[in-house]
């Protein structure tokens, strides 16, 4: 059973709040930030097959082709529809069968945020995070410039691995070549061309002045249009903070008032025509209608969201069920003090609505337990 479920949740909407970001966080993970980590910088914004660009790609495609497709052709239930509700063996087994998928509103919202931050982690869906994604870009070109380790304990560092003889073989096999290699022979290593973390920390914005002296790689062309997008940026992010923080300042200091707009019409609550409420139920694979956990001889039949044709709502009643079990266990109050209770009044009446006689209601308690 799922963890959320596990949990204790006061209402409905805290539960779908905990769905939406335990399930948001896990696809989050799974389709931005571990593709992110294993790509190597150099393969940002490469074509390759291999490259970042090509597998946030694949995942565009499996999420808005693949998932889309799945749901729409739906296996699972045309095999329960087709295939095994003609073979149940009862009327309520197979109700259960036509029935759909149940779902929740925490998992659709999620499929929406998913790919809005997947775009926004490879910063291409706004134009801030674009902008200062792109000085980040045009900073680090070409990307694989070689450097020299010219310290000692660099070109120890780096030999220590690869000093001897070896047969180096071309990725297609087609070409081979014997090389030595010394302790004196001059190592290279990969330039450190990105400013995300250039020297100690975070560096923003991306500008040439950033460069470590003796290890510039920026072409003057680059320098230029490397201080446009950096500035730029900068100033973007900079009118934006100012712009949360007017908003946050405006709704702290100037309080909005709620004042109802429309008229009353003078037609009471319960004489409108399609009217529901909210009415605590469980969820079972057994029946084809939810439990209900709450006592049903005060409810009125149109505060329900569902009917069955077959059965009245007293036979979902939970408490029916729970005062026949415990009846030599726990007295009636106790019973009662274990379920919600939902009560409503007719408008002009004293007396609930679906009020009956005390004998009456236990003696339509059977009627639960033929389930």
């Amino acid at each position: 059973m799922p963890l959320p479920f596990v949990m204790g949740h006061p209402s409905e909407g805290r539960l779908q709040r905990s769905l939406y970001i335990k399930i948001g966080a896990f696809r989050w993970i799974n389709t931005a930030i571990i593709v992110t980590l294993v790509t190597p910088f150099p393969s940002t914004i490469g074509s390759r097959a291999d490259d970042l660009i090509d597998g946030i790609r694949d995942i565009f495609v499996a999420e808005i082709v693949a998932s889309n497709l799945i749901k729409l052709v739906d296996p699972k239930g045309f095999i329960k529809r087709h295939y095994l509700a003609p073979r149940a063996q009862s009327q309520e087994e197979m109700n259960s069968h036509m029935r759909g998928d149940e779902w929740y509103l925490a998992e659709r919202f999620t499929n929406m945020t998913k790919l809005f931050d997947a775009n926004m982690e490879t910063r291409s869906i706004i134009s801030l995070a674009m902008a200062v994604a792109c000085s980040y870009s045009w900073a680090g070109f070409p990307y694989d410039n070689l450097c020299i380790n010219n310290d000692d304990e660099g070109i120890n560092y780096e030999l220590g691995y690869y000093i001897g003889n070896w047969s180096v073989v071309s990725v297609d096999g087609s070409l081979r070549s014997d090389v030595s290699v010394s302790a004196g022979d001059v190592s290279y290593r990969f330039c450190q061309q990105s400013l995300y973390w250039y020297g100690k920390g975070f560096n923003f914005p991306a500008i040439p002045s950033w460069q470590k002296e003796g290890e510039e790689w920026m072409s003057n062309e680059q320098k230029l249009l490397t201080s446009l997008y950096g500035w730029s940026s900068f100033v973007l992010v900079l009118c934006t903070l100012l712009w949360i923080t007017s908003i946050s300042v405006r709704t702290f200091i100037y309080r909005a008032n709620y004042e109802a707009c429309g008229k009353d019409q003078g037609i009471p609550f319960s004489d409108v025509a399609a009217i529901s409420s909210y009415i605590p139920e469980v969820r079972s694979g057994i029946f084809s209608y939810p439990l209900l956990a709450v006592d049903t001889d005060h409810v009125d039949e149109e505060l329900y969201e569902w009917k069955d044709p077959d059965k009245p709502h007293s036979y979902y009643d939970l408490t029916r069920d729970a005062r026949q079990i415990l009846k030599d266990v726990r007295s009636e109050g106790e019973i009662r003090s274990l379920f919600s209770k939902v009560k409503c009044w007719r408008p002009n009446s004293g007396v609930p609505c679906g009020a009956i006689a005390e004998t009456k209601a236990r003696s339509s308690d059977s009627q639960a337990y033929d389930r």
